[in-house]
């Protein structure tokens, strides 16, 4: 019995700790960890599911999953026993979400829409403190209006060229340590008794070309 509930458990973990794990990756290996424990009537079963549940709740990120699931147009099974496990975020926490990581990641401000209304004196004066405190060096940023491609992906299912950036910039979030812990694997592999006196740069150059020599083929292309 005990193998029957550690089972799943060991499969899920090996999987979150592969390569791509992604933070949708988690949510999936966390389902079939409580999809797999709810079908066995045993005390050590309901303890385990009642133990990762608590986990679980204490360290997902209920935003950025349903931006993830939101971006991938994945909508969840109703009917799902164990549904109430993965609330979901309105979709205004989702868009403001997906507003502000475009702002801090890329830079990207929301279009604001022009209005007719005459600037009162306060907005003068405000414009004008604007220009004196304006850094010499300005961050070159580029607005779009993220509510257009909102609609678009709900209509069509398709994502925006600024969305499907946002979504690969997401992906890139592991689940785990893992793939820290395997780089630090790496470099002492390099650092080893014989190489003490490696620099720090040379020790990072060495473990950036061994990752890329496991990569696949096709991904080698972008370092061409």
């Amino acid at each position: 019995m005990i193998r029957d509930v550690l089972h799943p458990i060991c499969e899920a973990q090996n999987r979150l700790g592969a390569d791509k794990s992604n933070v949708l990756t988690a949510e999936g290996c966390f389902r079939f960890m409580f999809k797999e424990l709810n079908k066995i009537d045993h005390p050590f079963a309901r303890k385990m599911f009642d133990t990762l549940e608590t986990r679980f709740h204490e360290r997902r990120n209920k935003k950025l999953v349903s931006l993830m699931l939101y971006l991938h147009h994945k909508r969840l099974d109703k009917d799902d026993p164990l549904l109430h496990l993965f609330p979901e975020s309105s979709k205004k926490e989702i868009h403001s979400l997906a507003k502000d990581l475009m702002s801090r990641l890329f830079d990207i401000e929301e279009q604001v829409e022009p209005t007719d209304e005459n600037p009162t004196i306060d907005d003068d004066l405000e414009s004008c403190i604007a220009l004196t405190e304006s850094p010499a060096v300005k961050k070159k940023s580029t607005s779009t209006n993220l509510n257009d491609d909102f609609k678009h992906l709900e209509k069509t299912g398709q994502l925006s060229q600024n969305l499907q950036t946002l979504l690969e910039a997401l992906k890139q979030i592991t689940p785990t340590s893992v793939p820290c812990e395997r780089q630090f694997s790496i470099s002492n592999n390099f650092m080893s008794k014989r190489r003490t006196k490696l620099r720090d740069d040379t020790l990072d150059n060495l473990s950036f070309l061994k990752g890329i020599m496991k990569m696949e083929p096709q991904h080698l292309l972008t370092y061409n």
